[in-house]
């Protein structure tokens, strides 16, 4: 592995306005709008680092991501200006950490994550080393203030479930549900409860794919705020948390 060594290289950055289709109807971001434009700039900051789909999509390799640990101090609003970084991590064999930060105008930090992502064959959807295809992976930078990548989700016993079968319009070109579905998904359980309250964190864990029209059973538990989805098929798919401001004893935001 070779460490960048330009700051330009190191930091992909990319400043845009919040448009109508990423917002709720309280005109805030939605979860899996911002897991959107995250997945897509660590893919572009991927092929501006030379692993572009020639060298990794044309050739059945896949860029998977397995965990997900955001801290928000809130969520931005739409035609909001904002500025959202990436950059990698150093290199865990196999693993291969990238952060997070989004800023306002004024270069107030609103959200800051750490995720894990993972190389894998196509055909055997296992994970590989990137050397055994020739691949170049660098070690990113580190300035110091990055979040753990591997904060598990907090335990919470379920009160209910739901069946949830996946569409087509839920497949991404790795041939499985898309990881920001699964935040779309969380909030379709939970919207009447959580509109309008501040969301604060979100930790995620993809353990299996989920594919076009299997059924997905999906517990939820919550308590004070938190919310925890797991869910499974034939075997365990996914554990997500998400921390809200808690409702205030009168019923509205605290």
């Amino acid at each position: 592995m070779r460490r960048m060594e330009t700051d330009m290289m190191e930091v992909f950055s990319e400043t845009f306005a919040i448009g109508s289709d990423q917002v709720d109807r309280t005109r805030t971001m939605r979860p899996g709008a911002l897991l959107t434009r995250m997945q897509e700039a660590a893919l572009s900051h991927a092929r501006a680092l030379g692993l572009d789909s020639d060298r990794t999509l044309n050739r059945n390799l896949l860029w998977v991501v397995t965990r997900y640990y955001l801290e928000i101090g809130r969520l931005p609003r739409y035609e909001e200006v904002v500025t959202l970084e990436t950059y990698p991590g150093t290199v865990r064999r196999v693993l291969f950490p990238r952060y997070f930060r989004m800023k306002d105008a004024n270069g107030n930090v609103l959200m800051r994550a750490s995720s894990v992502w993972v190389l894998i064959d196509g055909e055997r959807r296992t994970m590989i080393s990137p050397k055994q295809y020739g691949l170049e992976v660098y070690d990113g930078a580190a300035f110091g203030d990055e979040l753990p990548y591997n904060m598990p989700a907090q335990p919470i016993p379920p009160t209910r479930s739901e069946e949830f079968t996946v569409p087509y319009s839920y497949l991404d070109l790795n041939g499985h549900m898309n990881n920001t579905k699964y935040f779309d998904l969380c909030i379709d359980l939970i919207a009447d409860e959580v509109e309008g309250r501040a969301l604060r964190s979100i930790s995620a864990e993809f353990q299996n794919e989920i594919h076009y029209r299997e059924t997905v059973s999906v517990s939820i538990g919550e308590q004070n705020g938190a919310y925890l989805f797991t869910g499974t098929t034939e075997k365990p798919c996914f554990r997500i948390g998400m921390q809200y401001e808690a409702p205030s004893d009168d019923g509205g935001e605290q």
